[in-house]
């Protein structure tokens, strides 16, 4: 659907972030680190180093280790408390509105809890992610992650307490990574990131001894970039509507892309960031770059689903396409305004941008629909949806029709933002509605084209020339053999 701007904001179960390109946990600190260094408010969004109950000294140095793919770090959960990072560091990142992950840690479940329970409404905080490599005090020291039960009872313990979605931080090198995910999000996790570091070790040949204080560290940079993929891939293949934040090894856009091609919802830059601040602003630049190039931006305003789709895949089919897009909900609701209201409220929730609902409903169902979509975007903290009344189907043939202009009349009383009306409608319903009124215009098709089963159908250009505001271009575009050349050449005749 052609004219609405594209932006790089995704939304991943409710965290909204301006760019997909998110500061990772522990490069970052708490935010303070990279203040001076780095405009915090060009970025997507930070998690922040791991936040434990208690104050934490970590391991001992030497902490970090230079190898020819990377570095190798054994810090530990070095951290003020969380109590500290709740007085002194949440309030600067909140006055400079940027999206807070929390990383929370510790070494038993109850440290966890307790954790989770002094971030539990905090403002700024919009997520959490577990952090799971960690030893278990109450499981010999073995990590965390080591066992897929523990992983949920942990999980699973958090999410109970969050009022925000939780993110369940996973390494690539468990033997049953997909069954592990599976398991978080079933526990009650919104969605993962994949993956943490990889264990390395360094040795100090000349003086004959391990180059961390620790000994075995974490493996982080380059080198792990496609296990990470390959996690992100594995995982995004079998549970294809959670939202997955992938990072490993991301120091430019390709590095980016490569991810989010493999099916990762946003990316996390972090040993990069060590070498470069700025890496991830010029990451998301990158990244519209790329999309740019490959006609994957301004082409499709909004993606529509309407009732195929939506009946096949459910509202998380809504999710994941406004992840990358700005969604328009055709499902023409036609009930008794009641049951309107509170279907437009629950679309609101979803974060649509549009929703279409049936002008022949009548002027108070096409009001209460306006009602519930208010009320359900502010619950849920979302831009408020326009409300689009259909008027004729195009392919319905003009012959003994209810008249469009009569019927979008009655939708701009009742409070919608704009009608759906066919292109030859166009220029009678602008003159009855005004110029500000939202003109939808379906059953377009590029000269020479198969009009299908549109009967009432119009050119790109026609369309536009008519007064059109939006133009729903379907088929000509998913038939296409090539559907991004396809949008790119209707685009070409309407700029």
């Amino acid at each position: 659907m052609a004219g609405v701007k594209q932006s790089l904001s995704v939304d991943l179960a409710g965290v909204r972030f301006a760019s997909p390109v998110v500061a990772a946990s522990g490069c970052a600190g708490t935010g303070r680190e990279l203040a001076g260094l780095a405009d915090l408010r060009r970025l997507g969004g930070v998690v922040t180093r791991t936040l434990t109950f208690k104050p934490s000294r970590g391991w001992p140095g030497p902490r970090v280790a230079e190898t020819a793919s990377g570095i190798v770090t054994s810090v530990g959960l070095q951290n003020a408390g969380v109590r500290a990072f709740v007085a002194e560091d949440l309030p600067r990142l909140a006055r400079a509105g940027i999206p807070v992950v929390a990383s929370v840690g510790g070494a038993s479940l109850q440290g966890y809890i307790r954790a989770a329970s002094i971030l539990r409404g905090e403002r700024g905080i919009v997520g959490l992610e577990v952090y799971l490599s960690g030893p278990d005090e109450e499981n010999e020291g073995l990590p965390f992650y080591s066992r897929i039960d523990r992983i949920a009872e942990v999980v699973g313990a958090v999410s109970r307490l969050s009022t925000v979605p939780v993110f369940a931080k996973l390494p690539a090198l468990l033997p049953d990574l997909v069954p592990a995910a599976r398991g978080c999000i079933r526990a009650g996790a919104h969605g993962l990131t994949l993956i943490d570091a990889v264990p390395g070790m360094a040795v100090d040949v000349q003086r004959l001894r391990p180059r961390l204080g620790a000994v075995v560290g974490g493996l982080s940079g380059p080198a792990i970039r496609p296990i990470a993929i390959a996690a992100v891939f594995r995982v995004a293949q079998s549970l294809p509507q959670v939202p997955v934040m992938g990072v490993g090894g991301i120091a430019t856009a390709e590095d980016a892309v490569e991810f989010l091609l493999a099916g990762a919802w946003a990316v996390q830059v972090g040993t990069a960031l060590i070498v470069n601040p700025s890496a991830p602003t010029e990451i998301a630049q990158g990244i519209a770059r790329y999309l740019a190039a490959k006609g994957l931006t301004s082409p499709a305003g909004m993606v529509k689903v309407g009732l195929e789709l939506f009946t096949a895949y459910g509202p998380e089919s809504v999710v994941r396409i406004r992840s990358i897009a700005p969604v328009l909900l055709d499902l023409k609701l036609h009930d008794i305004p009641s049951t309107v209201e509170r279907a437009a409220r629950n679309a609101a929730r979803l974060g649509v941008a549009m929703l279409t609902v049936h002008a022949l409903g009548g002027e108070a169902m096409m009001a209460a629909a306006v009602r519930g979509a208010t009320q359900g975007a502010e619950e849920a903290g979302h831009p408020l949806p326009a409300v689009a009344a259909v008027t004729v189907l195009s392919s319905l043939s003009g012959e003994s029709l209810a008249s469009p202009a009569s019927l979008a009349f009655e939708a701009r009383a009742a409070g919608a933002a704009g009608a759906v009306v066919s292109g030859e409608d166009v220029a009678v319903v602008r003159e009855v509605t005004g110029e500000e009124f939202c003109l939808v215009v379906p059953g377009i098709r590029p000269a020479g084209s198969n009009g299908h089963d549109q009967l009432r159908i119009l050119t790109p250009e026609e369309a536009v020339d008519a007064g059109a505001d939006y133009l729903v271009i379907g088929r000509p575009i998913t038939e296409a053999n090539d559907p991004a050349a396809a949008a790119r050449s209707i685009l070409a005749t309407i700029r």
